[in-house]
């Protein structure tokens, strides 16, 4: 099961499934890191796209202290 994890602050921010993985992965863009930058946006296009409440309680973890930041998956 893959991990998020905040990037900024290398701290885990939770678990997801595969689907997850590939909905996050089409919804946002990729940095050149391989990371995804988040803000409140982003948080609303992953709503569009269906993304799963585990899914989206994890962004928003990362929300609730920063307006924007990069999240990474392993």
């Amino acid at each position: 099961m893959p991990k998020l994890f905040d990037a900024t602050h290398d701290r885990e921010i939770g678990d997801i499934d595969a689907d997850d993985l590939a909905l996050l992965q089409r919804a946002l863009p990729e940095t050149a890191s391989g990371r995804c930058a988040v803000d409140n946006d982003s948080f609303l296009a992953l709503v569009d796209a269906g993304a799963s409440a585990r899914l989206l309680d994890a962004v928003k973890s990362v929300l609730d202290t920063e307006q924007q930041a990069e999240i990474r998956w392993q």
